[in-house]
């Protein structure tokens, strides 16, 4: 073989490797963005669109970006960064007040994985870290919410190595992030009583807040349960679900009362799952079948100024009047 031959070998030895790192690395970037975009969650709030990475080891990372209705980013936060000595974090749960603060339910995994921490984390729109408080056990937090005073409002996840009619279903923290007082015990709510329980089959937990309530919604019972901010009052309403087998994908509160639910349930025809909405009026407490203007590939995330907010898979946002 002349030495010419060999040279052009060797060319086409070296462009094909090169080419197969490239398609590799490729592959890699675009499996990593899938990767993100399944772990994502979304939150419409105070006019804002909230969106964070479920869990995430990249310390370059914004975990959290807040939107406005067209796209355009207004903040983002680097969680992972602020805590050095963590290995990974996991975000439950972000609210938001545009240019005030936004508080994270977050927990950290520390390097070498030397245990984890659950933390209540405060930041201003910068992405600066205000404060930062580790929780005990019976206080770590599931979902959350910021009110008009930057109160915020927490749902916990477990009652920890408490008694269940001690711990708190729900705790009240400033804005410094000092605890102002807890509501309602975890005994009262059996299924949940010593942790939330959700699942692929009775759904998850669904929460808010709006012009001074603070809401949840719990799976299995059903119970939709709203807090008066100003004095602590509190009720508790089963709502039930509509007849069939229905599992909620997402259940969003409007600030009459009315619930909007993403279901999915089966054709009874077919037989095979659809996704379909529904409707439950507080007035009679019955569902009806409705259909939002945002339906295609787009899917419910929340309610929020008198808008029911979508979002597709291109994460492009679409929003539909309220359904009362």
């Amino acid at each position: 073989m002349s030495s010419r031959m060999i040279l052009c070998a060797m060319f086409i030895i070296a462009t094909s490797a090169l080419l197969t790192a490239q398609q590799d690395d490729l592959g890699g970037r675009a499996h990593q963005l899938e990767h993100q975009r399944r772990n994502r969650a979304w939150r419409p709030e105070n006019g804002v669109i909230i969106s964070w990475l479920a869990k995430s080891a990249e310390p370059a990372l914004n975990q959290i970006q807040i939107f406005d209705r067209q796209g355009a980013t207004l903040a983002s936060v680097r969680v992972l960064a602020a805590v050095k000595d963590a290995e990974s974090v996991g975000i439950y749960d972000v609210s938001a007040r545009p240019n005030e603060m936004i508080a994270v339910a977050a927990v950290y995994v520390g390097k070498r994985r030397l245990g984890s921490a659950a933390s209540l984390l405060l930041f201003d729109f910068r992405g600066k870290l205000l404060s930062a408080y580790a929780l005990a056990p019976s206080r770590e937090i599931y979902r959350l919410s910021l009110d008009d005073d930057l109160n915020v409002w927490t749902l916990t996840t477990g009652s920890g190595s408490e008694d269940p009619w001690q711990a708190p279903m729900v705790v009240e923290y400033g804005r410094t992030g000092t605890e102002k007082r807890s509501l309602l015990r975890r005994g009262a709510f059996p299924l949940h009583a010593k942790s939330i329980e959700e699942n692929s089959k009775i759904g998850g937990v669904f929460s808010g807040y709006e012009w001074g309530v603070f809401w949840f919604w719990l799976p299995g019972s059903t119970d939709l349960v709203t807090i008066e901010t100003v004095d602590g009052k509190s009720s508790v309403r089963k709502t039930g679900l509509p007849s069939g087998l229905i599992t909620p994908l997402h259940i969003a509160r409007q600030a009459s009362g009315t619930l909007l639910a993403e279901v999915r349930e089966q054709d009874q025809q077919t037989g095979t799952p659809r996704r379909s909405y529904y409707s439950w009026s507080p007035s009679d407490g019955t569902w009806v079948s409705v259909s939002p203007q945002c339906r295609g590939e787009y899917r419910l995330i929340g309610a929020d100024h008198g808008q029911d907010v979508f979002v597709n898979p291109d994460q492009s946002f679409c929003t539909s009047p309220n359904h009362e």
